[in-house]
């Protein structure tokens, strides 16, 4: 079996500021096969788009995070700061519109459904930094925002936290919650 390395863009030289940032993605393909690699229903390329977009958010989550704890001056912060949110407020709404146009088969949905249905105590980091990107208390989405690729997952979230059937709600998801854990616990993520 050959590794195929499929570059993805990932908005992170938006989010971050760095001209050079791509998200290296291992696929695992055939010699007689590209990206086309069925499993169950859904194309796996697919899955693995959708759950690298989940990875995506977990990156861009984690880096914002840092990023707002860094030492900046409070007077500099003060003048600063509505600019900032709307600046990061701005690039949060590009990162979910390209990782809801990879998210083909609604399994980065399904993932922050689960995650949301999860106590927080049984959490792990790339779960919490899924919340902390998305909020604890997500609330419903209203129909002026309904369309926009941030309310899909905010809506995942609030199913989720009303405790939901994930499963059955993304069923064009062919893996489980558990696969696409899985998955991304064994992708080989390098930023560049």
């Amino acid at each position: 079996m050959k590794m195929s390395y499929v570059m993805v863009p990932v908005a992170l030289a938006l989010l971050l500021g760095v001209a050079s940032s791509t998200l290296v993605i291992p696929l695992a393909t055939t010699a007689g096969t590209s990206l086309a690699i069925t499993a169950g229903t859904g194309s796996l390329a697919g899955v693995a788009a959708a759950a690298a977009g989940v990875a995506g958010v977990g990156l861009v989550a984690s880096a914002l995070l840092s990023r707002r704890r860094g030492t900046v001056h409070q007077s500099l912060r003060i003048q600063y700061e509505r600019y900032k949110r709307d600046v990061d407020e701005e690039r949060l709404e590009e990162l979910f519109a390209m990782v809801a146009k990879m998210d083909t088969h609604g399994c980065g949905m399904r993932h922050v459904c689960e995650v949301y249905k999860k106590p927080e105590h049984q959490l792990n980091l790339r779960e919490h930094t899924i919340r902390a990107l998305l909020g604890d208390k997500p609330e419903p989405v209203s129909p002026k925002k309904a369309k926009h690729p941030r309310s899909f997952y905010q809506s995942a979230a609030v199913l989720g936290r009303e405790g939901q059937d994930c499963y059955n709600l993304y069923t064009s998801c062919p893996l489980t919650y558990e696969e696409v854990n899985e998955y991304l616990d064994n992708l080989d993520l390098q930023v560049k």
